[in-house]
């Protein structure tokens, strides 16, 4: 009874160890496709697949595939996306590297290329790169910083004559409150633009099901998110809400590339 009694305890906490460090590890996966050095410290090597229809317009229509790996402490990640239809729209792909310093701290940067295109017009291209940081200051409080186009790069390779891409700068904070609660805040704040603040959390009873929401302000924005978890394949859907522009379904498929032995 004794042996029995304490293997239960064991095994109860050793579950509880995996759902603390899981609530954490998809949060920063959540955030990885667009802060690199996230994705580092999620320790989740995975292929995504996202689709967006914003406003149920199909002009309108985000697809993206994303993948990352890890070697060691080093973190590579992938991605290729586009947003609008055949005759116009935008794609990027893009190719990331990430290190891992002391388990809790990652450095990243990633390389863009981007391709503006319109029926007749042909195709502008352009290239950037973002640079990204991510600490996982305890195990309950972690904090980000991304910065996009740091360098003021324009659009198209030359830039002669045409306009500066955007510069934007992102932060996240996340704090954990239980073994399957966690809540966020974010800000983004593009140059010449409004400042962007949202808070959000992440709820998690069980393994196998996740939801994550958030408000976004002053430009009023809220989203909510579900993920099912089925043989370690993660299924999402959820919708993105704008008092002006109507709702915007969206759809994730997340493939791990092995099983979280964590």
């Amino acid at each position: 009874m004794i042996c029995s009694a304490k293997n239960d305890t064991d095994t109860l906490r050793k579950r509880r160890k995996v759902v603390e460090t899981d609530i954490v590890a998809a949060f920063l996966t959540d955030i990885g496709i667009r802060n690199s050095a996230a994705a580092a410290l999620s320790y989740s090597p995975i292929i995504s697949l996202d689709f967006r229809n914003d406003f149920l317009l199909k002009d309108l229509m985000y697809k993206s595939i994303s993948a990352q790996i890890g070697i060691s402490d080093n973190h590579l990640t992938f991605n290729i996306m586009h947003y609008g239809y055949p005759k116009y729209g935008e794609y990027r792909i893009a190719a990331g590297y990430s290190r891992i310093f002391g388990k809790k701290f990652a450095l990243g940067m990633n390389f863009f290329y981007i391709g503006n295109h319109a029926q007749n017009y042909g195709v502008e291209h352009s290239i950037t790169l973002d640079i990204t940081i991510y600490c996982n200051i305890t195990k309950r409080i972690g904090f980000g910083a991304r910065a996009f186009n740091p360098v003021h790069l324009k659009y198209g390779i030359s830039g002669e004559g045409a306009p500066p891409l955007p510069m934007i700068f992102n932060i996240d904070f996340h704090y954990k409150i239980s073994r399957g609660i966690l809540v966020f805040i974010f800000a983004e704040k593009e140059i010449g633009g409004a400042l962007r603040i949202g808070v959000g959390g992440t709820y998690s009873p069980h393994r196998i099901f996740r939801i994550s929401m958030y408000a976004a302000f002053p430009t009023p924005e809220a989203e909510i998110r579900t993920l099912f978890c089925w043989n370690h394949i993660e299924f999402g859907a959820g919708v993105t809400w704008k008092p002006n522009l109507g709702i915007t379904p969206c759809l994730t498929l997340n493939l791990p590339l092995k099983k979280n032995k964590r």
